[in-house]
Protein backbone atom coordinates (compact mmCIF):
# COMPACT_ATOMS: atom_id res chain seq x y z
CA UNK A 1 0.00 0.00 0.00
CA UNK A 2 1.77 3.57 -0.52
CA UNK A 3 2.60 5.29 2.51
CA UNK A 4 1.28 8.74 3.14
CA UNK A 5 2.88 10.89 5.31
CA UNK A 6 4.68 8.54 7.17
CA UNK A 7 7.86 9.33 9.29
CA UNK A 8 9.64 8.54 12.59
CA UNK A 9 11.60 10.99 14.48
CA UNK A 10 13.79 10.13 16.76
CA UNK A 11 15.64 12.29 19.55
CA UNK A 12 18.73 11.16 21.45
CA UNK A 13 20.04 13.55 24.36
CA UNK A 14 16.84 15.92 24.19
CA UNK A 15 17.75 16.81 20.32
CA UNK A 16 16.31 16.29 17.44
CA UNK A 17 18.46 13.61 15.15
CA UNK A 18 16.31 13.29 12.55
CA UNK A 19 16.52 16.11 9.09
CA UNK A 20 13.51 17.78 8.38
CA UNK A 21 13.16 15.78 4.54
CA UNK A 22 11.00 12.48 4.88
CA UNK A 23 11.85 9.68 2.69
CA UNK A 24 9.01 8.37 0.51
CA UNK A 25 8.70 5.01 1.28
CA UNK A 26 5.90 1.86 0.16
CA UNK A 27 4.93 0.52 3.85
CA UNK A 28 3.93 -3.50 3.92
CA UNK A 29 1.45 -2.68 6.74
CA UNK A 30 -0.89 -0.62 5.98
CA UNK A 31 -1.21 3.23 4.99
CA UNK A 32 -2.46 4.63 8.31
CA UNK A 33 -1.90 9.00 8.17
CA UNK A 34 1.27 9.95 9.71
CA UNK A 35 2.00 7.23 11.57
CA UNK A 36 5.24 8.28 13.50
CA UNK A 37 7.59 7.00 16.15
CA UNK A 38 10.55 8.81 18.61
CA UNK A 39 12.28 8.11 21.10
CA UNK A 40 14.85 9.75 24.13
CA UNK A 41 17.64 7.83 25.83
CA UNK A 42 19.62 10.19 28.33
CA UNK A 43 22.95 7.97 27.84
CA UNK A 44 23.58 5.46 25.40
CA UNK A 45 22.51 1.88 24.78
CA UNK A 46 23.74 -1.74 23.53
CA UNK A 47 22.07 -4.61 22.13
CA UNK A 48 23.90 -7.89 21.46
CA UNK A 49 21.63 -7.98 17.75
CA UNK A 50 19.77 -6.00 15.48
CA UNK A 51 18.29 -7.16 12.07
CA UNK A 52 20.35 -6.09 9.40
CA UNK A 53 17.06 -4.88 7.91
CA UNK A 54 13.24 -3.92 8.56
CA UNK A 55 11.27 -7.06 8.45
CA UNK A 56 8.28 -7.05 6.65
CA UNK A 57 5.22 -8.59 8.22
CA UNK A 58 4.63 -12.46 6.34
CA UNK A 59 0.60 -11.44 6.67
CA UNK A 60 -0.88 -7.99 6.03
CA UNK A 61 -2.46 -6.39 9.14
CA UNK A 62 -5.32 -4.56 6.86
CA UNK A 63 -8.02 -7.14 6.53
CA UNK A 64 -7.98 -8.06 9.91
CA UNK A 65 -7.05 -4.71 11.38
CA UNK A 66 -8.90 -2.02 9.13
CA UNK A 67 -7.81 0.94 7.57
CA UNK A 68 -7.37 3.16 10.84
CA UNK A 69 -8.35 3.34 14.11
CA UNK A 70 -7.86 1.50 17.05
CA UNK A 71 -8.72 -2.62 16.99
CA UNK A 72 -7.77 -4.92 19.83
CA UNK A 73 -9.88 -7.31 17.69
CA UNK A 74 -8.73 -11.27 17.84
CA UNK A 75 -8.50 -11.09 14.68
CA UNK A 76 -6.26 -8.30 14.63
CA UNK A 77 -4.08 -8.98 17.37
CA UNK A 78 -3.89 -12.86 16.00
CA UNK A 79 -2.19 -11.66 12.95
CA UNK A 80 0.18 -9.09 14.42
CA UNK A 81 1.30 -11.64 16.88
CA UNK A 82 2.32 -14.18 13.97
CA UNK A 83 4.21 -11.76 12.23
CA UNK A 84 5.91 -10.96 15.51
CA UNK A 85 6.65 -14.61 15.67
CA UNK A 86 7.79 -15.08 11.95
CA UNK A 87 10.47 -12.15 12.94
CA UNK A 88 11.45 -13.49 16.08
CA UNK A 89 11.71 -16.84 14.48
CA UNK A 90 14.66 -14.90 12.31
CA UNK A 91 16.63 -14.42 15.43
CA UNK A 92 15.89 -18.12 16.60
CA UNK A 93 13.62 -17.10 19.12
CA UNK A 94 10.50 -19.32 20.47
CA UNK A 95 7.24 -18.25 19.57
CA UNK A 96 5.60 -14.62 21.55
CA UNK A 97 3.03 -16.47 23.68
CA UNK A 98 0.45 -13.88 25.30
CA UNK A 99 -0.83 -14.46 28.55
CA UNK A 100 -4.36 -15.47 28.89
CA UNK A 101 -5.58 -12.46 30.59
CA UNK A 102 -4.12 -10.46 27.99
CA UNK A 103 -6.95 -8.64 26.74
CA UNK A 104 -8.69 -7.62 30.34
CA UNK A 105 -4.78 -5.77 30.75
CA UNK A 106 -4.94 -1.99 29.91
CA UNK A 107 -2.72 -1.15 27.39
CA UNK A 108 -0.10 0.41 29.56
CA UNK A 109 0.32 -2.97 30.92
CA UNK A 110 -0.15 -5.13 27.96
CA UNK A 111 3.13 -2.99 27.24
CA UNK A 112 4.63 -3.59 30.11
CA UNK A 113 3.55 -6.80 29.60
CA UNK A 114 5.30 -6.68 25.66
CA UNK A 115 8.43 -5.41 26.70
CA UNK A 116 9.03 -8.06 29.01
CA UNK A 117 8.23 -10.70 26.85
CA UNK A 118 10.71 -9.35 24.48
CA UNK A 119 13.57 -8.72 27.10
CA UNK A 120 13.35 -12.00 28.80
CA UNK A 121 13.10 -14.44 24.97
CA UNK A 122 17.12 -12.78 25.09
CA UNK A 123 18.02 -13.54 28.71
CA UNK A 124 17.76 -9.84 29.68
CA UNK A 125 16.06 -9.75 33.32
CA UNK A 126 12.24 -8.16 33.41
CA UNK A 127 11.28 -4.94 34.11
CA UNK A 128 10.33 -5.55 37.49
CA UNK A 129 7.08 -3.21 37.75
CA UNK A 130 4.85 0.20 36.94
CA UNK A 131 4.91 3.13 39.21
CA UNK A 132 2.26 5.64 39.69
CA UNK A 133 5.31 8.51 39.03
CA UNK A 134 6.71 6.46 35.45
CA UNK A 135 2.72 6.50 34.41
CA UNK A 136 2.60 9.93 34.93
CA UNK A 137 5.15 10.84 32.75
CA UNK A 138 3.78 8.34 30.08
CA UNK A 139 0.49 10.06 30.32
CA UNK A 140 2.13 13.17 29.61
CA UNK A 141 4.02 11.79 26.79
CA UNK A 142 1.04 10.30 25.08
CA UNK A 143 -1.52 13.04 25.49
CA UNK A 144 1.17 15.28 24.12
CA UNK A 145 1.99 13.10 20.89
CA UNK A 146 6.00 12.57 22.30
CA UNK A 147 8.51 10.33 23.89
CA UNK A 148 8.75 12.07 28.03
CA UNK A 149 11.81 11.49 29.78
CA UNK A 150 11.45 10.91 33.66
CA UNK A 151 14.40 13.11 35.33
CA UNK A 152 16.45 11.94 38.18
CA UNK A 153 17.44 8.79 37.26
CA UNK A 154 21.16 7.61 36.26
CA UNK A 155 18.98 5.70 33.18
CA UNK A 156 15.91 7.08 32.08
CA UNK A 157 14.73 6.69 28.34
CA UNK A 158 11.42 7.20 26.62
CA UNK A 159 9.68 5.76 23.49
CA UNK A 160 6.38 6.87 21.50
CA UNK A 161 4.36 5.83 18.75
CA UNK A 162 1.85 7.22 16.98
CA UNK A 163 -1.35 6.20 15.23
CA UNK A 164 -0.84 1.77 15.44
CA UNK A 165 -3.92 -0.22 16.19
CA UNK A 166 -3.24 -1.44 19.15
CA UNK A 167 0.05 -1.98 21.99
CA UNK A 168 1.17 -5.02 19.54
CA UNK A 169 1.40 -3.40 16.43
CA UNK A 170 3.46 -0.27 18.67
CA UNK A 171 5.60 -2.93 19.73
CA UNK A 172 6.44 -4.32 15.92
CA UNK A 173 7.32 -1.72 14.69
CA UNK A 174 9.59 -0.50 17.64
CA UNK A 175 11.04 -4.05 17.24
CA UNK A 176 11.14 -4.97 13.83
CA UNK A 177 10.32 -2.05 11.79
CA UNK A 178 13.03 0.70 13.30
CA UNK A 179 15.82 0.48 10.48
CA UNK A 180 16.67 0.24 7.14
CA UNK A 181 15.14 -1.36 4.19
CA UNK A 182 16.99 -3.39 1.62
CA UNK A 183 16.63 -0.46 -0.97
CA UNK A 184 18.47 1.95 1.98
CA UNK A 185 15.04 4.12 2.39
CA UNK A 186 13.64 4.10 5.77
CA UNK A 187 10.44 5.61 8.02
CA UNK A 188 12.85 6.72 10.63
CA UNK A 189 14.44 10.30 9.72
CA UNK A 190 17.11 9.48 11.55
CA UNK A 191 17.99 6.35 10.35
CA UNK A 192 20.19 6.14 6.71
CA UNK A 193 23.09 4.37 4.87
CA UNK A 194 25.11 7.43 5.43
CA UNK A 195 24.02 7.58 9.85
CA UNK A 196 22.56 4.77 11.15
CA UNK A 197 23.16 5.93 14.66
CA UNK A 198 19.67 6.36 14.94
CA UNK A 199 18.54 3.22 13.84
CA UNK A 200 17.15 0.51 16.08
CA UNK A 201 16.51 2.95 18.88
CA UNK A 202 13.46 1.99 19.96
CA UNK A 203 14.54 -1.41 20.05
CA UNK A 204 17.85 -0.65 22.38
CA UNK A 205 15.73 1.11 24.55
CA UNK A 206 13.33 -1.63 25.21
CA UNK A 207 16.51 -4.35 25.26
CA UNK A 208 18.02 -1.91 27.18
CA UNK A 209 20.71 -3.88 29.39
CA UNK A 210 20.92 -2.68 33.40
CA UNK A 211 22.73 -4.06 36.47
CA UNK A 212 20.03 -2.06 38.22
CA UNK A 213 16.52 -2.33 39.07
CA UNK A 214 14.34 -1.40 35.63
CA UNK A 215 11.32 -0.14 35.93
CA UNK A 216 8.75 1.33 33.64
CA UNK A 217 5.33 3.70 33.34
CA UNK A 218 2.99 3.64 30.38
CA UNK A 219 -0.22 5.07 28.42
CA UNK A 220 -2.33 5.05 25.66
CA UNK A 221 -4.52 7.86 24.68
CA UNK A 222 -7.12 7.66 21.67
CA UNK A 223 -7.22 10.60 19.65
CA UNK A 224 -4.56 12.88 21.43
CA UNK A 225 -2.52 15.52 20.12
CA UNK A 226 -3.80 14.66 16.67
CA UNK A 227 -3.67 10.49 16.23
CA UNK A 228 -5.84 8.38 16.77
CA UNK A 229 -4.00 6.26 19.38
CA UNK A 230 -1.06 7.41 21.03
CA UNK A 231 1.23 4.98 22.94
CA UNK A 232 4.30 6.30 25.46
CA UNK A 233 6.42 3.88 27.44
CA UNK A 234 9.21 5.11 30.00
CA UNK A 235 12.15 3.10 31.46
CA UNK A 236 14.33 3.99 34.21
CA UNK A 237 17.18 2.14 36.32
CA UNK A 238 16.31 2.37 40.01
CA UNK A 239 18.90 1.35 42.67
CA UNK A 240 16.03 1.18 45.15
CA UNK A 241 12.02 0.53 45.12
CA UNK A 242 10.27 2.79 44.52
CA UNK A 243 8.69 5.28 47.74
CA UNK A 244 5.59 5.26 45.74
CA UNK A 245 5.16 1.41 45.18
CA UNK A 246 4.46 -0.36 41.97
CA UNK A 247 0.83 -0.56 40.20
CA UNK A 248 1.84 -3.51 38.31
CA UNK A 249 4.30 -5.79 38.55
CA UNK A 250 6.21 -8.59 36.06
CA UNK A 251 6.27 -11.37 39.63
CA UNK A 252 2.14 -10.39 39.40
CA UNK A 253 1.67 -11.27 36.03
CA UNK A 254 3.83 -14.62 36.16
CA UNK A 255 1.94 -15.75 39.43
CA UNK A 256 -1.60 -14.37 38.86
CA UNK A 257 -2.08 -15.78 35.23
CA UNK A 258 1.34 -17.19 32.78
CA UNK A 259 1.89 -19.93 35.18
CA UNK A 260 -2.08 -21.06 36.47
CA UNK A 261 -3.70 -21.77 33.57
CA UNK A 262 -1.64 -24.96 32.21
CA UNK A 263 1.54 -24.93 29.98
CA UNK A 264 -1.15 -24.73 26.34
CA UNK A 265 0.46 -21.47 24.42
CA UNK A 266 -1.96 -19.57 22.72
CA UNK A 267 -0.44 -19.07 19.08
CA UNK A 268 -3.27 -17.28 17.59
CA UNK A 269 -6.74 -17.99 15.90
CA UNK A 270 -9.56 -17.31 13.41
CA UNK A 271 -11.77 -15.40 16.13
CA UNK A 272 -12.98 -12.31 14.31
CA UNK A 273 -12.25 -13.75 10.46
CA UNK A 274 -14.69 -14.09 7.74
CA UNK A 275 -14.52 -17.62 7.12
CA UNK A 276 -15.86 -19.21 3.80
CA UNK A 277 -16.92 -22.46 5.75
CA UNK A 278 -17.17 -23.35 10.09
CA UNK A 279 -14.17 -24.61 11.46
CA UNK A 280 -14.37 -28.66 12.45
CA UNK A 281 -10.80 -29.99 13.98
CA UNK A 282 -7.54 -29.18 14.74
CA UNK A 283 -4.03 -30.97 15.33
CA UNK A 284 -0.82 -29.57 17.13
CA UNK A 285 2.48 -30.07 16.08
CA UNK A 286 4.91 -32.74 17.46
CA UNK A 287 6.23 -30.18 19.32
CA UNK A 288 3.48 -28.14 20.28
CA UNK A 289 4.88 -25.33 19.64
CA UNK A 290 2.24 -24.47 17.43
CA UNK A 291 -1.16 -26.18 15.47
CA UNK A 292 -3.70 -26.14 12.61
CA UNK A 293 -7.35 -25.05 12.25
CA UNK A 294 -9.24 -27.33 9.75
CA UNK A 295 -12.93 -26.19 8.16
CA UNK A 296 -15.25 -27.98 6.59
CA UNK A 297 -14.10 -27.03 2.75
CA UNK A 298 -10.55 -28.41 3.74
CA UNK A 299 -9.49 -25.01 4.45
CA UNK A 300 -6.18 -25.00 6.71
CA UNK A 301 -5.41 -21.98 8.99
CA UNK A 302 -1.74 -22.94 10.44
CA UNK A 303 -0.16 -20.69 13.88
CA UNK A 304 2.90 -21.03 16.03
CA UNK A 305 5.42 -23.36 14.05
CA UNK A 306 2.74 -25.52 11.93
CA UNK A 307 3.72 -25.19 8.58
CA UNK A 308 1.23 -25.15 5.24
CA UNK A 309 1.46 -28.09 3.57
CA UNK A 310 -1.38 -27.14 1.17
CA UNK A 311 -5.60 -27.46 1.79
CA UNK A 312 -8.42 -28.83 -0.12
CA UNK A 313 -10.14 -25.13 0.25
CA UNK A 314 -11.31 -24.29 -3.08
CA UNK A 315 -11.47 -27.60 -4.22
CA UNK A 316 -14.98 -29.28 -4.61
CA UNK A 317 -15.06 -32.42 -2.49
CA UNK A 318 -17.43 -35.25 -2.42
CA UNK A 319 -18.61 -34.71 0.93
CA UNK A 320 -17.39 -31.86 3.79
CA UNK A 321 -13.78 -32.87 5.54
CA UNK A 322 -15.32 -33.71 9.56
CA UNK A 323 -11.36 -34.00 11.28
CA UNK A 324 -7.77 -33.75 10.79
CA UNK A 325 -4.25 -35.50 12.26
CA UNK A 326 -0.69 -34.62 12.38
CA UNK A 327 2.41 -36.75 11.49
CA UNK A 328 4.54 -37.08 14.47
CA UNK A 329 7.38 -37.74 11.90
CA UNK A 330 7.05 -35.69 8.78
CA UNK A 331 5.29 -33.08 10.34
CA UNK A 332 2.60 -32.72 8.18
CA UNK A 333 -0.86 -33.75 8.11
CA UNK A 334 -4.32 -35.70 7.08
CA UNK A 335 -7.26 -34.71 6.61
CA UNK A 336 -10.69 -36.36 6.71
CA UNK A 337 -13.91 -36.32 4.66
CA UNK A 338 -17.33 -37.89 6.18
CA UNK A 339 -17.55 -40.66 3.57
CA UNK A 340 -13.92 -40.80 4.87
CA UNK A 341 -11.48 -40.18 2.09
CA UNK A 342 -8.29 -39.03 3.17
CA UNK A 343 -6.30 -36.66 2.16
CA UNK A 344 -1.83 -36.45 2.34
CA UNK A 345 -0.15 -33.51 3.32
CA UNK A 346 3.46 -33.71 3.42
CA UNK A 347 2.55 -36.89 5.23
CA UNK A 348 2.23 -41.11 3.74
CA UNK A 349 -1.14 -42.10 2.17
CA UNK A 350 -1.91 -45.46 3.88
CA UNK A 351 -5.17 -45.89 2.39
CA UNK A 352 -9.10 -44.44 2.94
CA UNK A 353 -13.06 -45.45 2.56
CA UNK A 354 -13.11 -43.08 0.03
CA UNK A 355 -15.18 -45.02 -2.86
CA UNK A 356 -17.11 -47.60 -0.24
CA UNK A 357 -20.37 -47.73 0.96
CA UNK A 358 -20.32 -46.45 5.14
CA UNK A 359 -23.15 -47.42 7.25
CA UNK A 360 -22.72 -43.92 8.86
CA UNK A 361 -20.55 -41.10 7.90
CA UNK A 362 -16.75 -40.68 9.57
CA UNK A 363 -16.69 -38.25 12.42
CA UNK A 364 -12.97 -38.28 13.15
CA UNK A 365 -9.84 -39.42 12.56
CA UNK A 366 -5.77 -39.94 14.76
CA UNK A 367 -2.71 -41.05 13.76
CA UNK A 368 -0.54 -43.75 15.37
CA UNK A 369 2.50 -42.87 17.56
CA UNK A 370 5.31 -43.05 14.37
CA UNK A 371 2.94 -41.76 12.10
CA UNK A 372 2.75 -45.01 10.25
CA UNK A 373 -0.46 -45.56 10.21
CA UNK A 374 -4.23 -43.86 10.94
CA UNK A 375 -7.66 -44.49 12.47
CA UNK A 376 -10.66 -43.54 11.52
CA UNK A 377 -14.28 -43.61 13.05
CA UNK A 378 -17.57 -43.80 11.93
CA UNK A 379 -20.88 -41.60 13.65
CA UNK A 380 -21.85 -45.69 14.80
CA UNK A 381 -18.29 -46.40 16.37
CA UNK A 382 -17.34 -48.48 13.43
CA UNK A 383 -13.65 -48.22 13.24
CA UNK A 384 -11.49 -48.05 10.29
CA UNK A 385 -7.61 -49.10 10.15
CA UNK A 386 -4.68 -48.56 7.86
CA UNK A 387 -1.23 -48.44 7.81
CA UNK A 388 0.31 -49.79 11.56
CA UNK A 389 -2.98 -48.96 13.11
CA UNK A 390 -3.81 -51.91 15.06
CA UNK A 391 -7.60 -52.85 15.11
CA UNK A 392 -8.91 -53.10 19.22
CA UNK A 393 -12.62 -53.71 18.87
CA UNK A 394 -15.36 -50.88 18.06
CA UNK A 395 -19.02 -50.29 18.82
CA UNK A 396 -20.47 -50.45 15.32
CA UNK A 397 -22.25 -53.47 15.18
CA UNK A 398 -23.95 -51.92 18.52
CA UNK A 399 -26.89 -49.57 19.10
CA UNK A 400 -25.61 -46.33 20.87
CA UNK A 401 -27.49 -44.14 23.00
CA UNK A 402 -26.07 -41.51 20.95
CA UNK A 403 -23.81 -40.80 18.32
CA UNK A 404 -19.77 -41.26 17.87
CA UNK A 405 -18.04 -37.38 17.91
CA UNK A 406 -14.23 -38.52 18.40
CA UNK A 407 -11.64 -40.71 18.52
CA UNK A 408 -8.17 -40.09 20.37
CA UNK A 409 -5.90 -42.75 20.76
CA UNK A 410 -3.59 -43.90 23.67
CA UNK A 411 0.19 -42.41 23.99
CA UNK A 412 1.95 -45.51 22.84
CA UNK A 413 -0.74 -46.53 20.03
CA UNK A 414 -2.07 -50.02 21.95
CA UNK A 415 -5.66 -49.07 21.81
CA UNK A 416 -8.19 -45.83 21.60
CA UNK A 417 -10.73 -44.25 23.02
CA UNK A 418 -13.77 -42.30 21.26
CA UNK A 419 -17.00 -40.12 22.49
CA UNK A 420 -19.93 -40.02 21.79
CA UNK A 421 -22.25 -36.61 21.79
CA UNK A 422 -24.22 -37.37 25.44
CA UNK A 423 -20.42 -37.70 27.00
CA UNK A 424 -20.00 -41.76 26.76
CA UNK A 425 -16.71 -42.73 26.33
CA UNK A 426 -15.71 -46.14 24.62
CA UNK A 427 -12.43 -47.38 25.67
CA UNK A 428 -10.78 -50.50 23.22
Amino acid sequence: MPLKALQRSLRLLGAVLGVAALLAFVSPLRAYPHRQLSGTRLVSTTTTYNPPYNIPPAKPWGSACGSGGYNESGSCVSVILYDINQARAQESLPAMVLPVNFSLLTGAEQMFVLMNLERTARGLAPLTGMTPSLNSYAETGAAQGSDSVAPGYSYSSSIWAGNEVNPLAAMYDWMYYDGLNPDGTSINVSCSTSNTSGCWQHRDIILYQSASNLDAGGAVALNAAGYFASYCAVIVADTQLPASGYVFTWNQELSDFLTSSGNAAFYGSMSGYQLNQPVVGMASTPNGQGYWLVAKDGGIFSFGNAAFYGSMGGTKLNQPIVGMASDPATGGYWMVAADGGVFSFNAPFFGSMGGTKLNQPVVGMASTPNGQGYWLVAKDGGIFTFGNAGFYGSTGAAQLPAPVVAIQRTPDGGGYWYAGSDGAVYAF
